[in-house]
C-alpha cells in the first residue's frame, strides 16, 4: 500500500473522492492557463491577473482541504474566525462598524 493510499484511506470517505476530483480540475486550469498564456503576452496585465487568481484558488483549495483532513474541531474553528471577518469587513462596508455595541454581539 502506497503512502498516497494510507493517507486516503485515514481521511473521511467523502473528502477522499473529493481530492481526486479537485486535483484533475485544478490540474486542467492550470494546463489551459498554460497554453492561453502565448495568446495573452501582448497583455501583460492582464495575465499577471489570471495567473494571481489562479494562484489564490490554489492557495485556498490547500487551506480549505488541510482543514477538513484535520478534522470537524479545525473547520468549525477556522470557519468561525472567518465569519468574524466577514462580518467586520461587512460592517466596515456599510457603516457598522461606528455601533461597536452591534460588533461585540
Amino acid at each position: 500500500m502506497s503512502m498516497l493510499d494510507r493517507f486516503l484511506a485515514a481521511l473521511d470517505p467523502a473528502l477522499a473522492r473529493f481530492l481526486p476530483v479537485l486535483g484533475v480540475a485544478l490540474a486542467a486550469t492550470g494546463a489551459i492557463l498554460l497554453l492561453l498564456t502565448p495568446f495573452l503576452r501582448s497583455k501583460p496585465a492582464l495575465l499577471r491577473e489570471v495567473w494571481l487568481r489562479y494562484g489564490s484558488w490554489v492557495a485556498i483549495a490547500l487551506a480549505v482541504v488541510s482543514l477538513l483532513a484535520i478534522g470537524p474541531v479545525a473547520w468549525i474553528l477556522a470557519m468561525g474566525v472567518v465569519a468574524l471577518f466577514a462580518f467586520r469587513e461587512f460592517a466596515r462596508a456599510v457603516g457598522l462598524w461606528h455601533d461597536w455595541g452591534l460588533q461585540g454581539v
